[in-house]
């Protein structure tokens, strides 16, 4: 998995590409299994994409205090940890909530990528414009 190696860009890159995989599966799932509707499994997914949604403005505010790495690699925890709670969840507000656990774990994955790939390739010192004092 070339495309997953690096410090930052790896640990970025695992929560993202296992979001599409746990996306579609629980889409199937929730409409050839649970037998929902397309409409409202599409409202169980308002969840996980409201908590996705969240973990931009979250990541810049974690981002003065976390280094990328261990941001990224809790998201993954986070949303593992979802996506098992998921498979023992029984009633449906306690898949919702896990399901939406899952979502931010995911959201901050991806878009802490980009702080963490920020903070690798930016110089230490922003440049100076010639001929300023």
């Amino acid at each position: 998995m070339a495309i997953a190696g690096g410090r930052a860009g790896g640990s970025g890159t695992r929560p993202s590409l296992s979001s599409v995989p746990a996306g579609a599966g629980h889409d199937v799932y929730l409409q050839d299994v649970r037998g929902l509707s397309p409409f409202v499994a599409g409202v169980v997914f308002l969840a996980p994409s409201l908590l996705a949604s969240l973990s931009g403005p979250i990541s810049g505010r974690i981002a003065k205090y976390a280094r990328p790495t261990a941001v990224m690699a809790g998201a993954g925890v986070v949303s593992g940890v979802g996506v098992l709670a998921m498979a023992i969840a029984h009633g449906w507000p306690a898949f919702i909530v896990c399901f939406a656990f899952a979502g931010l774990g995911f959201g901050l994955g991806w878009t802490f990528a980009s702080v963490g790939t920020q903070d690798v390739v930016s110089p230490i010192a922003p440049a100076r414009p010639r001929g300023s004092s």
